[in-house]
């Protein structure tokens, strides 16, 4: 994953979406893997975000549905910048291991936590780029958090060592099957096709100019508070 440091031009601001995008998509389609190769209801976990006893599986079909949002909203951003949205998604990965698996999500919510964190913007340029990846990076420091906890709930469990679910050989002979694989080939080129047009006509959304323009400042603790904030008129 690409490392940038400086954001001084509208290039500059494209190239991180762009790099930031891939990721998105791909965990977007990661997380639901993992989480499909999983029984419901069986694996639960204590989640320290919303203080519950969750479903792994089901809280990391959750999470790939935030990095939904997430890819959504650098697409508009994208859009609104000249640039245009691509499909292309980095390295998609599922191991053997259901904790594997975990680990390896954790993993990579903390590398992009950091690709979001770390670029240094000239003054005052494009401030709703600079408070959309920070308000993202917060996003995933909770998954961080989340995953770490379902990591250590199964570790310390007697299905320390369960494996992903595997598919059946002879599932591919049925006749229904088939016809699944050809309606979800269908939906996946239709809801490509909207995600295009919906980035196409983007200007119904919130995310451009009439955005808030907050400012952030870093305190000597490493904590990022509000320093000031206003909206363009409606």
């Amino acid at each position: 994953m690409a490392d940038i440091a400086r954001i001084e031009s509208r290039e500059d601001a494209l190239a991180l979406l762009a790099v930031a995008l891939k990721h998105e998509w791909a965990v977007s389609l990661e997380y639901l893997i993992h989480a499909y190769s999983m029984p419901k209801g069986r694996y639960l976990y204590d989640d320290p975000v919303v203080s519950a006893r969750l479903d792994i599986r089901g809280q990391t079909i959750q999470i790939g549905i935030d990095e939904m949002y997430h890819a959504l909203q650098m697409g508009y951003v994208i859009r609104q910048l000249g640039g245009e949205p691509s499909f292309e998604v980095d390295e998609v990965v599922r191991h053997p291991r259901i904790a594997d698996n975990l680990v390896r999500d954790k993993k990579t919510e903390d590398l992009v936590t950091g690709l979001y964190q770390k670029p240094k913007y000239k003054d005052l340029f494009l401030p709703e780029v600079e408070n959309m990846f920070w308000n993202i990076s917060y996003d995933e420091v909770r998954h961080s958090r989340q995953f770490a906890a379902m990591i250590d709930a199964l570790r310390d469990s007697p299905d320390a060592d369960a494996r992903c679910l595997q598919p059946d050989p002879k599932a591919e002979e049925r006749e229904e099957v088939a016809l699944l694989h050809d309606i979800t080939r269908a939906e996946n080129e239709l809801m490509h096709r909207y995600l295009y047009y919906v980035l196409l006509f983007h200007e119904h959304q919130d995310l451009g100019a009439g955005c808030s323009r907050t400012r952030w400042t870093t305190c000597a603790t490493g904590t990022r508070t509000r320093a000031s904030s206003s909206s363009s008129a409606a």
